[in-house]
């Protein structure tokens, strides 16, 4: 039995607010659609937190690693350093809210997601007589609809029995060439034909083209069934599927298909 649900990945804008030492940065993240060949622009807004305060702004290109953490990576493939401008590009110095523009001209052969991101240096300052320098990264997606090749393929599986249910772990690295998002990982028990549990990733996070996210699921039932139990985890994103079947039987992991 396959487990079959739906859930696209989200392009959006997250208006939530990043607080650092010096600056506070909205919104923390732009995700953002685009058809090709065209213009594109987006914008975020810095603040000081208190005084005055001078920063440097640079577009670069940048990644996610397999626990989510995204750094900046010279590089990264799928860049959009090439087609993306910031605005202004320079060392300023504010003393108020303004607006850093994104500038884009999606090349008219571009295909899937490109990104990059916009860093927001406010330099060094004294905190208790030690030195810190404060960077925002502000992670920025863009995807070209209409072109989407979603792929996906799981490794490392392995999936433990315990009086309370089943935990099951492993990696979903994206094969495609647009990102994915962790939200649309889906676990689900199987035992005697019927569903007996079900459980989805936590909070969702993307997956760039080439990258990897380690996972962990934690089904609760009322005590592990007796017998072979099969586990489907399933990564599902505009309409393409990865999945694999774990089975358990007698504390011992089996992968019988590994798509």
């Amino acid at each position: 039995m396959t487990l079959r649900a739906i859930v696209a990945v989200a392009l959006a804008l997250i208006a939530v607010p990043l607080m650092a030492s010096g600056v506070a940065v909205q919104p923390t993240h732009l995700y953002l659609t685009a058809k090709p060949g065209t213009a594109l622009d987006a914008e975020v807004t810095v603040a000081p937190a208190s005084a005055a305060t001078a920063i440097r702004i640079t577009l670069e290109p940048f990644v996610i690693d397999a626990n989510g953490s995204p750094r900046t990576c010279r590089d990264a493939g799928r860049s959009i350093a090439g087609w993306a401008r910031a605005i202004p590009d320079a060392h300023i110095r504010i003393d108020q809210p303004i607006g850093i523009g994104v500038s884009l001209t999606v090349p008219a052969d571009a295909e899937g997601s490109y990104s990059g991101v916009l860093m927001i240096d406010a330099g060094t300052e004294n905190v208790d007589g030690v030195a810190v320098r404060t960077k925002v990264a502000v992670p920025i997606v863009v995807t070209v609809v209409g072109t989407e090749q979603p792929a996906a393929s799981f490794s490392k599986l392995s999936a433990t029995a315990n009086g309370d249910g089943i935990v099951i772990s492993g990696t979903v690295t994206n094969r495609g060439n647009c990102v994915l998002s962790t939200g649309a990982l889906f676990a689900a028990l199987h035992h005697g034909g019927a569903a007996v549990g079900m459980e989805t990733s936590g909070e969702a996070t993307i997956i760039l083209p080439g990258g990897s996210r380690n996972f962990r699921f934690e089904i609760p039932l009322s005590g592990a069934p007796a017998g072979d139990v099969e586990v489907y985890i399933t990564s599902k994103a505009h309409g393409a599927v990865a999945q694999a079947v774990v089975r358990l039987a007698a504390a011992e992991l089996h992968v019988e298909r590994l798509e």
